[in-house]
């Protein structure tokens, strides 16, 4: 089934990518991966570019060695590695680096987390997945966690997914240009799922939030893509922007208090949730040994 999968995705991949004439990093990345002779080395910039060859690139039984490093130096960082890993190593190789994003005007800084009391908590994106099982959980965080390895991978319509991206950009972008925004606040539902997001955002600003009833356990950590937290304070306002954008958005809760309540299923104290985020890395090596 997995292989099954495996051949449905890296159809699907090459099949978008064929429909850009441009470069796409995306593109990149799988190119090189494929040209890369065996025994030659790829040194990835952190970020975009080693996720794209981790996601994008097709499995080969005589891959290229690839390198990565979170190094404090930036660029400059990436470069000395490359240039140190092609200086020791035989054989062919080169370095893959790439920009976060660009932004034509950047005079005030992005929305970030920093959401406020009495803002609207909203979700922006499809809310779930077609078929029997609107959130699925094999592959996440919560599923490996409990070494749950079954699952099978979501459907995905990349229609709304590039609908809900722009929508997203752009607003994050019309604030980078110093327009006066109702968005507070903007985090993606990645690794952990909306849990994760929430629980992030609770730590780091020091304000809680009351959710409603979700549609399901499920939703709190399935982690299929296209869906953002934001936060606003006109909320009549931003749901114009996204409906005239044909984005999918739902109003979750209200920003305020002392605590993350999530009708049904969490009931924690802001101070908590900091404190456990703050000492993550602390606890777990102490755990280790």
């Amino acid at each position: 089934a997995w292989d099954e999968a495996e051949a449905t995705a890296q159809g699907a991949i090459t099949g978008v990518l064929a429909r850009h004439g441009e470069a796409t990093e995306p593109g990149v990345a799988r190119a090189l991966f494929a040209w890369s002779p065996p025994g030659s080395t790829i040194v990835a910039s952190s970020s975009m570019p080693v996720r794209d060859l981790e996601w994008f690139a097709a499995a080969r039984s005589d891959p290229p060695r690839v390198l990565s490093n979170r190094g404090a130096n930036g660029i400059d960082g990436v470069a000395s590695t490359a240039l140190g890993v092609a200086a020791a190593a035989a054989g062919t190789g080169g370095p893959v680096v790439g920009l976060l994003g660009v932004v034509d005007s950047l005079v005030a800084p992005p929305p970030g987390w920093a959401w406020d009391e009495g803002d609207a908590l909203v979700l922006v994106g499809t809310r779930t997945v077609p078929g029997p099982r609107p959130f699925p959980l094999g592959g996440t965080k919560w599923a490996t966690m409990r070494a749950r390895r079954g699952g099978s991978v979501p459907s995905f319509d990349p229609g709304p997914f590039a609908r809900t991206v722009r929508f997203v950009a752009g607003e994050v972008a019309a604030i980078c240009a110093g327009t006066a925004s109702d968005v507070t606040a903007v985090h993606d539902v990645g690794g952990g799922g909306l849990a994760v997001a929430l629980a992030e955002m609770v730590a780091v600003t020091g304000v809680g939030a009351e959710v409603g009833e979700l549609l399901g356990h499920g939703e709190l950590f399935s982690e299929f893509p296209g869906r953002f937290v934001m936060t606003t304070s006109d909320v009549e306002v931003f749901s114009a922007r996204a409906q005239a954008a044909g984005v999918a958005w739902a109003r979750l809760g209200t920003i305020g208090g002392s605590r993350l309540r999530v009708e049904g299923a969490i009931d924690l104290s802001v101070g908590d949730i900091a404190a456990r985020r703050r000492d993550a890395l602390e606890d777990a090596l102490a755990s280790a040994g």
